[in-house]
């Protein structure tokens, strides 16, 4: 399921843009305890999830001026990714300025802007080349809905078997992610992750106080299929193909030493929520 084009991501979903803009000190501080040598190599940078590249425009000015300034020799390579239905000719587009937003291709020198039309869930490049992948909003999304959620639209409203299901499937994503990411990564390279979850209070997106959206899309979608406008199979059928997962499940392949993420050399420098 990839996200509509013609750059309605970016003009649908500025919230996510918060989240990105807020992200960037944390991104930046991740590059500071990287310290990269200026030594002419590619500096390599993921945009995983990246839908048509308008959220994360701004942020990825402060980081790449900051790469920049820091390793002036080298060459920067952006690589957005996303499934391939993803409107990439929009993300071309804003990156490059042709849409009126301001962006770093005209300020910053030598940086090389790239797609890659692939899931987060699959490897994304050969082995050893990443010094920064980044993903934020995007890993809610599992590989395949694991069942069907009879009366609810999302995760968070699933009966208990349902809700088993998805936490399982959100497990084995999470971890084949960080596996993945693992592989690709040069040895001091840092993953900066920013997931919608469920935090320490229970709070989620749609769910921080007051009326609940996924509750309220459940009602009204329930609402149409006693209506007769949709069918009761087209209910059953219509699920978010979402885990928000928590932070001990966030954490818990990164901290266990018998998880084959903490085998393969990935530590946790940072959470929070």
């Amino acid at each position: 399921m990839a996200m509509k084009g013609a750059g309605y991501y970016s003009r649908a979903t500025i919230g996510a843009k918060y989240v990105m803009d807020n992200a960037a000190g944390l991104v930046l501080e991740a590059l500071a305890r990287m310290d990269p040598p200026d030594d002419g190599t590619v500096f390599r940078i993921t945009d995983m999830g990246a839908a048509d590249g308008g959220t994360s425009l701004d942020m990825w000015r402060r980081i790449l001026t900051d790469v920049r300034s820091r390793c002036p020799s080298r060459p920067i390579e952006i690589i957005y990714t996303d499934l391939p239905r993803n409107d990439f000719s929009e993300t071309f587009q804003i990156t490059h300025g042709l849409t009126g937003q301001a962006t770093y291709a005209t300020e910053i020198p030598d940086v090389h802007i790239l797609a890659s039309a692939t899931s987060f869930h699959k490897a994304i490049l050969p082995a050893n080349t990443l010094d920064i992948g980044f993903s934020a909003t995007a890993s809610h999304y599992v590989s395949a809905a694991p069942c069907q959620i009879a009366d609810h639209v999302h995760m968070v409203g699933a009966a208990p078997r349902e809700r088993e299901a998805f936490q399982a499937k959100g497990a084995e994503d999470w971890q084949n992610m960080l596996l993945r990411r693992s592989e690709e990564m040069k040895p001091g390279a840092r993953l900066a992750l920013f997931n919608f979850g469920i935090d320490e209070e229970g709070r989620y997106l749609g769910n921080t106080g007051g009326v609940n959206m996924f509750d309220t899309f459940a009602r009204h979608w329930r609402d149409m299929r006693d209506e007769g406008v949709v069918s009761a199979d087209e209910f059953a059928a219509t699920n978010f193909p979402q885990h928000y997962r928590t932070r001990a499940e966030f954490v818990a392949p990164l901290e266990d030493p018998d998880n084959p993420v903490y085998r393969a050399g990935l530590r946790l420098e940072h959470v929070e929520s």
